[in-house]
């Protein structure tokens, strides 16, 4: 289960859950916080639905979305925005990309972030 644990267990929990040997995999991309943020749970299922798109999203593809695009995530209902998509500071939810296209597979695509999202602040419907 991804939300086990801390930021630094979801990459290996996430690529282990999506090994093609336990069957199909879900096309997803994984939004994986730098550091902790207080008040923003790691183990929190919520939190972790939130950081997951059922897409394919290297940083060529979420590059060129406009902002106050919004991408879909598992989180029912919520989905992240592009708040700023300059090439020197390329922000989802207010939180930079720190280190894009970090792991990319023909399936997955992992992202690290500077801080974890923080979907009440953004995750709704509108801005």
């Amino acid at each position: 289960m991804i939300s086990s644990g801390s930021f630094e267990d979801w990459s290996g929990a996430f690529l282990n859950n999506n090994d093609e040997l336990n069957g199909p995999v879900l096309t997803s991309t994984l939004f994986l916080p730098k550091t902790s943020v207080e008040g923003i749970n790691a183990t929190s299922p919520l939190v972790a639905s939130y950081h997951i798109v059922p897409q394919w999203l290297d940083f060529s593809v979420i590059s060129l979305m406009m902002p106050f695009s919004r991408i879909p995530t598992l989180l029912s209902g919520h989905s992240i925005v592009v708040t700023n998509n300059s090439a020197s500071g390329f922000t989802l939810d207010g939180v930079l990309i720190s280190e894009p296209d970090l792991f990319v597979s023909p399936s997955i695509v992992i992202h690290r972030m500077a801080f974890p999202f923080n979907f009440s602040r953004y995750g709704g419907g509108d801005i």
